[in-house]
């Protein structure tokens, strides 16, 4: 008669390594848990909007970069998508193209035009001029009386003289000038 011991140890390794070898095929699938506040941030575009509260709509998930657009009426991140109409991203680059052709005295096609953030009467961004400054310069532009217009456009930091028409231009776009009379850097 074989020994009742061996057969048990026998018994307890195959369990124990039919037991390992489940578990170890079982951590390979990956598990399908989806509930309706499941957040994809590889898929930002297709549900940007997220909502905290039922009645408002306008609270958006800040921490992963969004802010509530009412043009658009939803939650976008600044550096995807300007809050601002297609028509409205059209006259801001014709008006940063054009003030800068005139101040260089360049030809139309040799002017890139970038925008990185627009309000309702205030932008800014930056342009290129392959031919002449592959590196580029920035541009900051307000609307007045319905009509864009160029407020500086160049490399180096703006003068305060050049914001003297433009008082409530946002600090958090120019947060200082040079005073040329003062020989100095203003904080505005």
């Amino acid at each position: 008669m074989k020994n009742p011991t061996k057969i048990l140890i026998v018994l307890l390794i195959i369990s124990l390594s039919s037991f390992v070898v489940y578990n170890y095929f079982k951590s390979l699938e990956k598990p399908d848990i989806k509930t309706k506040n499941d957040i994809s941030l590889d898929k930002p575009k297709e549900n940007p909007l997220i909502i905290t509260n039922e009645s408002k709509p306008q609270e958006c998930l800040e921490s992963a970069g969004f802010y509530w657009c009412g043009l658009k009426q939803k939650c976008t991140r600044k550096w995807e998508e300007l809050c601002i109409s297609s028509t409205e991203e059209t006259m801001i680059k014709e008006t940063i193209k054009n003030g800068v052709i005139a101040k260089i005295g360049i030809g139309a096609g040799n002017v890139i035009v970038q925008i990185s953030s627009a309000e309702e009467n205030y932008a800014k961004g930056s342009f290129v001029l392959p031919n002449k400054n592959p590196e580029g310069a920035i541009w900051f532009a307000a609307k007045i009386n319905g009509m864009w217009e160029l407020v500086w456009g160049g490399n180096g930091t703006i003068l305060c003289s050049d914001l003297l028409k433009y008082p409530d231009f946002p600090n958090k776009y120019i947060p200082e000038c040079y005073n040329d009379k003062l020989a100095q850097l203003i904080k505005r």
